[in-house]
């Protein structure tokens, strides 16, 4: 028996925000790491994600937005306010 995975995301986000985002880290780009490459590349996983089923989530956002509708999904039906309130990911002391 083979199990899959209970819920697949795509964090979908366009070439131009992609771009800024590697700019603005760092100096050096990689060699996918051009404009014509990412709308390519984000094509493609749109395509598989489609498909497959996934969660596309809109990652043109900011860090917490995103966080936010990935955790809506994985806790539909949970009070939100409550799901806000609490890190996925525990802050260490």
């Amino acid at each position: 028996m083979c199990v899959g995975p209970h819920q697949m995301f795509f964090l979908d986000v366009t070439p131009e925000v992609a771009y800024k985002r590697i700019n603005d880290c760092r100096k050096v780009h990689e060699m996918f790491e051009e404009i014509g490459s990412l709308k390519h590349v984000r094509s493609k996983g749109v395509s598989i994600a489609s498909i497959g089923g996934w969660t596309i989530i809109d990652a043109d956002q900011a860090p917490l937005e995103i966080e936010f509708e990935i955790r809506k999904h994985l806790r539909l039906g949970q009070n939100l306010d409550k799901i806000l309130s609490e890190p996925i990911i525990p802050q260490s002391v």
